[in-house]
């Protein structure tokens, strides 16, 4: 390692696995040393590898010597990183489709409800349509109290919840 230059590890690597390189050496090296890093090429880019060295103890005729295996990783973590992206569509998608659905259903209710009170019947009826919008515009607006919970991580309110009462509010 101290035949690398210092200069083409890259600087958010080089304490860590200097450090990591100097406990491995002055040890009694009976474990393999591994590291992934990366390197800077003389042209800027940058190698993620995987390094795994072996120490080779001496015998009569060779002396005491090291085995390095050092693979170029950096495609293999573009990949991961290209289908990490992709899952992170996916669900987004996924959730984009969830709450269309439950907008769609929200909208049912307000405008069927909407359609009873333009129908001008009983009070009863328009008290109840009312009541119904109400509360969808309640459940639509908790639904994007929600998203942005979701979005921007800030502090919830968390309480208990009886099950029971949730359902028997959304069977009417």
């Amino acid at each position: 390692f101290d035949k690398v230059p210092l200069g083409t590890l890259h600087e958010l690597d080089r304490d860590r696995v200097l450090r990591a390189w100097s406990t491995w050496i002055s040890g009694d090296r009976a474990e393999p040393f591994r590291a992934g890093y990366r390197l800077v090429g003389t042209d800027g880019r940058e190698s993620r590898l995987d390094d795994v060295t072996f120490f080779v103890p001496g015998d009569d005729e060779l002396p005491p010597m090291l085995q390095r295996h050092v693979r170029d990783v950096t495609r293999e973590r573009q990949l991961e990183e290209q289908l990490r992206q992709a899952q992170r569509l996916d669900l987004l998608g996924r959730v984009a489709a969830g709450i269309a659905h439950d907008f769609n259903n929200l909208l049912a209710v307000i405008s069927g409800y909407a359609a009873r009170l333009s129908t001008g019947r009983a009070c009863e009826t328009r008290d109840e349509s009312g009541h119904a919008i109400s509360a969808a515009a309640e459940r639509g607006a908790s639904l994007v109290r929600q998203l942005l919970a979701f979005a921007r991580p800030q502090p919830t309110d968390s309480r208990v919840v009886d099950l029971n009462e949730l359902v028997r509010q959304f069977a009417p």
